[in-house]
């Protein structure tokens, strides 16, 4: 990650930089296109490794059926969190999701943009930097596909082009359906066309579903 302009370079610390010890002291040089090294000029250019990080002992999925608009929530839970839901990020695939809240010992983000309902590549960052226990966000998870609205709610007996909101599935999920009551299949064709968005075009006379 990194952004810059003419007077402010942000970035990311590598996390895989060895050797690193806490305590540890290095002087940071800026490496431009244009010139071989930027050295720096004030006395403020020293960087400090620290093992003082946030460490988490468990991570979770809910389905939350509270807000206005209902979705699947991961809650990562642990001790020593800082910072608030615009500084704390999940990102899932490279994507960032929507931060919820983050307090001493929880954070949690709801799923807005995956790509399947199995999570994976994913990564959680304090303003700090990665936590101890990562490996509990690393091993990711899995998300159930919930159906929660239809529209339109009728349809033609010839056929109707329907959307439906099913929150865990996205444009790589394989092997969804609409289902009726009997189990049957009502779509003649379906596609999902960004997460949680699901494109269904009936089948003659068959109205009404469930995801399966």
């Amino acid at each position: 990650m990194q952004t810059t302009s003419a007077t402010e370079i942000t970035c990311r610390v590598d996390g895989n930089i060895d050797p690193k010890t806490a305590d540890e002291e290095g002087e940071m040089i800026v490496f431009l296109k244009t010139s071989e090294e930027a050295q720096c000029e004030i006395e403020t250019c020293q960087w400090t490794w620290t093992d003082d990080v946030p460490e988490v002992t468990a991570m979770s999925t809910e389905f939350d059926t509270t807000a206005d608009e209902e979705g699947w929530n991961l809650v990562i839970e642990g001790t020593g969190f800082t910072g608030d839901q615009d500084s704390v990020s999940l990102e899932v695939g490279g994507t960032a999701q929507t931060g919820v809240a983050v307090t001493a010992t929880t954070a949690t983000f709801r799923i807005s943009d995956v790509a399947a309902e199995t999570l994976t590549d994913l990564f959680l960052y304090f303003p700090v930097g990665l936590p101890a226990g990562h490996s509990f966000v690393a091993a990711g998870a899995t998300l159930e596909p919930k159906l929660t609205q239809i529209s339109p709610n009728e349809g033609s007996v010839g056929g109707t082009e329907i959307t439906a909101t099913v929150h865990g599935v996205g444009t790589a999920t394989t092997g969804l359906q609409l289902v009726n009551a009997n189990g049957e299949s009502i779509c003649q064709s379906l596609s999902i066309t960004a997460y949680a968005t699901v494109k269904c075009v009936t089948n003659a006379a068959d109205f009404g579903a469930e995801a399966g």
